[in-house]
Parts: C-alpha cells; structure tokens; sequence
C-alpha cells in the first residue's frame, strides 16, 4: 500500500474509533484530557510500529486492548506515585523528629537537584524518567527512541555520578531511609 493510501487509512481509524476509545479509557481514568492524551498515545505507536504490528484480530479489538492496557499502566503509575509520595511523607514526617530536620531535608533536597541538574542534558532526562515518572527501561527507550542497552547506560553512569556528588550526604539518606523502614 502507498504512503497516501496508508495515511488515509489511518486517518479513517483514527476518525472512525477516537472518541469511542476516549469513552471506553474514561471507564477506567475518570480524566478527559488523560483519556484524550491515552488514545492520542495509542494511535501514535500505531502509526509508528505500523511495518512491525502483526493483528491476528480485528482492529478495532487491538486498539480497544491497546487503551485498556495503557489506563491500566496509568492506573499503576499512579498508584506508584502515591505510594511514593506516602513513603516520602512518612521519611519527612518522622524525620521532623530530629533536631534540624528542615535544614538537612532542604540541604539534602537542594544537593540532590544539583546532582541531577549536573547531568549531561540526555542521561538526565532518562534518569529523571526512571526515578521520578517510574517509566522502565523499555518505555524510556520507545518514547526517546533509543536502544534499551543505551537507556541502562546512561541510567547506570546517572546513579555513578549521583552517588559521587552526593557521597558526603550519604550517611545522611541511611539514617533517613533506617528511620523511615524502623531499623535503628
């Protein structure tokens, strides 16, 4: 089939099932924009991999499976993010305990952005990928178009890099963490 022909089609795909897939992911994320930018994402790895999907059903079946599958993703992504924010309020919230906390927390905060923010532009991208949108390997590399090989690279020297910058500081992030998990 020829490029114009290919487009149209995926032109009458997208026409045809955008706002029915937009209803189906508001089932399950009760947010319109997240919906829109879920179905948006799953025409968009369509039209991307469109030379390497294989469908053994309908088409229509494997976009409705695609959404279902990235609400769910989000669904956990979510849930992983509050679950980090609990941790961390808990850290914060025990550690206010200490005399000193705010400076320490806000000190520790403070050097662990300019770690970050030290980073070559690209390893810091992924790493703040991994550690902060929980992304794994695979998705980081599909949504930045590298290999997984180079997004394990560029995670493995950003951890290098941050455990040098912040190795006066780690005694500081044990106690912390051994407060946090209830280890003294």
């Amino acid at each position: 089939m020829d490029n114009w022909k290919t487009k149209q089609a995926f032109k009458y795909l997208f026409d045809k099932h955008y706002s029915a897939l937009c209803s189906y992911a508001y089932k399950y994320i009760n947010n319109t924009d997240e919906c829109e930018e879920i179905v948006q994402d799953v025409f968009m790895k369509l039209w991307s991999n469109k030379d390497k999907i294989n469908i053994d059903s309908s088409i229509k079946s494997y976009l409705y499976k695609m959404v279902r599958n990235s609400c769910l993703n989000l669904i956990k992504h979510v849930k992983l993010e509050e679950k980090y924010r609990k941790f961390n309020k808990e850290i914060i919230e025990e550690d206010s305990m200490m005399e000193n906390d705010s400076v320490i927390e806000n000190e520790l905060s403070s050097k662990i952005r300019t770690a970050i923010d030290k980073l070559p532009e690209q390893r810091k991208r992924i790493f703040l990928l991994s550690r902060y949108e929980g992304l794994k390997n695979k998705e980081i590399a599909e949504k930045l178009n590298l290999s997984i090989k180079t997004v394990e690279n560029h995670i493995g020297l950003a951890l290098k890099d941050m455990r040098l910058e912040l190795k006066d500081y780690l005694p500081t992030i044990l106690i912390i963490l051994q407060i946090a998990l209830g280890v003294y």
